[in-house]
């Protein structure tokens, strides 16, 4: 891309603010009337700042095209309103609004503009499970029981027991919050129905060492594959099995059922405690779109579904001083491409009373289309105001095309905790070899506020009215 505009491009379609079925939804909720006793109002929420910048250069490139860089800047808005009534219910409001400096990736275009993006991910009006047998959402909100992230419509639920529930829902996921941002919103083909019913059982109270949570879910919506977007009827499950203190396992399952059957994601993990030893051992796939958000930063492979199988062993020498084993393989469906990977390793934190730990890490790895060996030395360290976690890594790449690569990565993160209210992090990562050095930076500021009570008594006039 030859050039650059500082334009800045504000598409309507991507700003988002409230529809009118969420606006009506709005008003019919703060009709409810609020309880006649002195009954407290609680809020809640948290501001957060945020920027990501990256850059990768091919050396050798000679064209002026050589340079893809991305520079995003992005802030969020929760709030929560809390126990407006008897029966506890609540108004819950957050706002997100990103800046991308270059705009959304597109090859047909030989520009990039500014774009920015408001969008409006939640404004529900809701009566909690957890003090009502009979629940319920209205407006826009998410819904983790049923892998849903975005919701336009109404949720309907009853609590048998103090641990489980089941609930039933309908209504759309709407086009621009749902779209990704490397994909253009298709107002003719987009089918963004949703609806389904799901069963959740969380017990905590069967001791320290043992809980259990479990979602299971039948449900209709839209897919993210690749370059599209496919509404289907899918099952969702997710597990977490604290069996006892040595003991856990965790389970997930997304299989779609029509208009086709595929089991899309799935993990089945297991972990195992004692004094001496760490032991843990995954079975998983992810999806091409989870594979594009997970990949690593010098992987310029396409998207692709990724089947994993691994081990890791920890094992504890002494109170400062332990050993690191794993291993671990993965094909891609796209193009039946394999990738296995050993390491072994030391790590030693004695150091200033505890707080600082230094290790070392040697891998071998057939990484797909190269054959790699890396050195990988870490240093962390923790107090109550900070925390740093940064690694030195050097890298041997030889690829079967008769390329062979050698260079450096260098991460570094930074985390602050000002107060309880206030805290941040930033990273930098730094990667180069013989063709090419990326560069990334990110920075993030958040300010929690509320968790005290305030008197809904009007005391001012309506135009400064305040809670």
């Amino acid at each position: 891309m030859s050039s650059r505009s500082s334009k800045i491009k504000i598409q309507p379609s991507r700003c988002l603010v409230p529809s009118w079925r969420l606006m009506a939804i709005l008003l019919v909720s703060l009709a409810f009337p609020l309880s006649h006793t002195s009954q407290a109002l609680d809020y809640r929420g948290h501001v957060r700042f945020g920027g990501y910048q990256s850059s990768v250069t091919l050396n050798n490139d000679t064209s002026g095209l050589g340079t893809n860089d991305a520079s995003i800047a992005s802030t969020r808005l929760d709030l929560d309103l809390t126990r407006l009534n008897r029966n506890r219910d609540e108004i819950g409001i957050e706002i997100r609004d990103k800046y991308d400096f270059f705009g959304k990736s597109n090859n047909e275009i030989l520009q990039l503009e500014a774009e920015n993006n408001l969008d409006l991910r939640e404004l529900r009006y809701e009566r909690p499970w957890e003090n009502n047998r009979l629940y319920f959402s209205l407006g826009r909100f998410p819904l983790p029981e049923a892998n849903i992230f975005t919701h336009d419509g109404a949720e309907a639920g009853y609590r048998l027991t103090r641990n489980h529930r089941i609930g039933v829902f309908g209504g759309i996921a709407n086009e621009e919050v749902f779209t990704p941002a490397y994909l253009e919103p298709d107002y003719q083909g987009y089918n963004g129905i949703q609806a389904g019913a799901y069963s959740l059982y969380e017990n905590n109270r069967q001791g320290r060492s043992a809980s259990t949570y479990m979602s299971n879910a039948i449900a209709q919506g839209p897919t993210v594959e690749l370059l599209d977007v496919v509404n289907k009827v899918y099952y969702f499950h997710l597990g977490n099995f604290n069996l006892s203190e040595s003991h856990r396992l965790r389970t997930q399952a997304n299989l779609d059922i029509q208009p086709s059957s595929s089991l899309r994601r799935a993990y089945l993990g297991y972990q195992y405690f004692s004094r001496a030893f760490r032991v843990s051992t995954y079975l998983s796939r992810i999806s091409p779109e989870d594979y594009r958000l997970k990949k690593e930063i010098r992987d310029a492979l396409t998207a692709s579904t990724l089947d994993s199988l691994g081990a890791k062993v920890l094992h504890r020498l002494s109170g400062s001083l332990s050993l690191e084993y794993s291993a671990s393989t993965a094909r891609r469906s796209e193009d039946s491409l394999d990738r296995t990977e050993l390491t072994a390793g030391a790590r030693y934190r004695g150091l200033l009373r505890g707080r600082l730990a230094v290790g070392g890490l040697f891998g071998l790895r057939d990484n797909y289309l190269s054959d790699d060996n890396y050195l990988r030395a870490t240093l962390d360290y923790y107090s109550q105001l900070i925390y740093i976690s940064s690694y030195f890594q050097m890298f041997n790449e030889d690829y079967a095309i008769g390329t062979k690569l050698n260079g450096t990565t260098i991460y570094g993160e930074l985390g602050f905790y000002l107060s309880e209210m206030f805290r941040g992090s930033m990273a930098y990562t730094q990667s180069q070899d013989q063709q090419s050095s990326i560069q990334s930076f990110f920075l993030m500021i958040g300010y929690t506020f509320g968790e005290q009570s305030t008197s809904p008594i009007r005391r001012l006039s309506p135009r400064f009215e305040s809670l």
